[in-house]
């Protein structure tokens, strides 16, 4: 009995850092998305060629900054969340979840 009581509790802290790496490698992919989507609004060419249009522009602009503030901040949250669940991890030996993790994140 206190084996499989051991056992589960195991299963169940190993259950629960598989959950958190799932919605952590979630949550970079929505980032990895809007860079991909932003970096085409970057790269383009169009300056207006009128007075309204520029206006139109340069207001996109504005609110792109004030996004890639917000997605800064969520940056740096997703780097410490991923930064806990590594040293969660190392200090077990879940060598497998671990190389997981590492290949997504340097991928």
């Amino acid at each position: 009995m206190l084996v499989s009581s051991k056992s589960n509790f195991h299963r169940e802290k190993y259950l629960t850092q598989s959950r958190l790496f799932h919605e952590l490698v979630r949550d970079v992919e929505e980032v990895r998305m809007w860079i991909s989507e932003k970096k085409a609004l970057v790269g383009s060419e169009d300056f207006g060629d009128n007075l309204a249009t520029v206006a139109g522009l340069r207001k996109k602009h504005d609110m792109l900054w004030k996004d890639i503030d917000y997605h800064e901040a969520k940056g740096q949250l997703l780097n410490e969340r991923a930064d806990k669940l590594i040293a969660e991890v190392s200090t077990e030996s879940n060598s497998q979840l671990i190389g997981c993790f590492f290949d997504r994140r340097n991928a």
